[in-house]
């Protein structure tokens, strides 16, 4: 279709911004050389970033199909994403008129259902009129759900973690991120509250940076065996303290090349023979990692969520900087 004919379906989308940061991979993998030969490029899906952790890219809504807009399409339009914008969120305002529904005191879903649910999120009038007790905290567990509650509210909050787990046993899920909004925009809501509720909201995004980085590393492991690269994509791990805080960390091996996510903690690997049995391990803070060692971390460029290249290890003066840290 032309530009104008497009526009007048034209919707917002969002997913987990995975999926946009590696379409062009992920065709690659599926299809082949052959593809990226035929075309001459691999496509990219221009989008941009909601709540870090979501993307936002424009779709045309059909009958019975929805057409994501890839780079092509704005090539051959000779418009962009910026331009079409305005566009598709009155599109989305128009058929956003009916007001969420309340589902406990606090609590509100969306109504529509129409698998654009998640894409109110780029509406905020529809939430600063709701009567919440605090800044509007929300969740789009699946296409057709968005659930809000207010972030001073640890009644609605608890709602709010029962209703998301619901809404994650769809097959269509999008994100397990509770979310903030901001005066900055929607942020992840998480280690903001120290309570039980608070607890049960780290978990769902510790989920969601979990499975983020999971697909994330499944990528990349197939594109580095297409290309022969012999490195280390390293997982993001996730524990419970005894506290009941969650906490994430990656492991940076002496040796061992490597790609870390970026996680809570580093935990330094210190093997003290030829022998790996029974390791030092130095746990830090990433932040004290990048102050005594950041001289050895190379930001990955091109993926997300960030990753970054290790292919060397902390002097001993450093391991002993570090083993301070950790002591602190």
């Amino acid at each position: 279709d032309d530009k104008d004919t497009a526009a007048r379906s034209l919707l917002p989308r969002i997913r987990d911004r995975l999926y946009a940061s590696t379409l062009g991979l992920r065709t690659r993998q599926q299809f082949g050389d052959q593809f990226v030969m035929a075309t001459d490029t691999l496509p990219t899906l221009p989008h941009r970033p909601v709540g870090d952790v979501l993307a936002a890219s424009l779709c045309i809504d059909l009958p019975t199909t929805v057409i994501d807009c890839l780079d092509q399409n704005y090539t051959r339009w000779k418009s962009s994403i910026d331009e079409l914008w305005p566009i598709a969120l009155e599109n989305l305002r128009s058929i956003s008129k009916t007001p969420f529904k309340k589902v406990a005191p606090g609590v509100f879903v969306s109504p529509y259902s129409d698998s654009h649910d998640p894409a109110r999120l780029l509406l905020p009038e529809l939430f600063v009129n709701l009567p919440l007790k605090g800044a509007p905290v929300a969740g789009v567990p699946n296409r057709n759900t968005l659930i809000v509650t207010g972030a001073d509210d640890a009644a609605g909050l608890n709602e709010f973690v029962t209703l998301m787990k619901m809404g994650l046993k769809d097959p269509r899920t999008v994100s397990s991120m509770p979310l903030i909004l901001t005066d900055a925009g929607w942020a992840p809501f998480e280690r903001t509250r120290t309570d039980s509720v608070g607890k049960e909201l780290s978990v769902l995004a510790a989920q969601s940076r979990l499975s983020l980085n999971d697909g994330q590393k499944e990528t990349l492991l197939a594109e580095h065996s297409r290309v022969g690269r012999d490195v280390f994509v390293a997982s993001y791990k996730v524990v419970m303290s005894q506290a009941g805080e969650v906490i994430s960390y990656s492991t940076w091996t002496k040796d061992v090349v490597t790609l870390l996510p970026k996680t809570r903690d580093v935990m330094f690997v210190v093997l003290l023979d030829d022998s790996s049995e029974n390791p030092e391990v130095i746990r830090v803070p990433w932040e004290a990692a990048v102050r005594v060692v950041g001289h050895r971390m190379k930001q990955e460029a091109g993926v997300w969520p960030e990753r970054w290249l290790v292919d060397s290890f902390p002097s001993d003066a450093e391991l002993v900087s570090l083993r301070a840290s950790a002591e602190a």
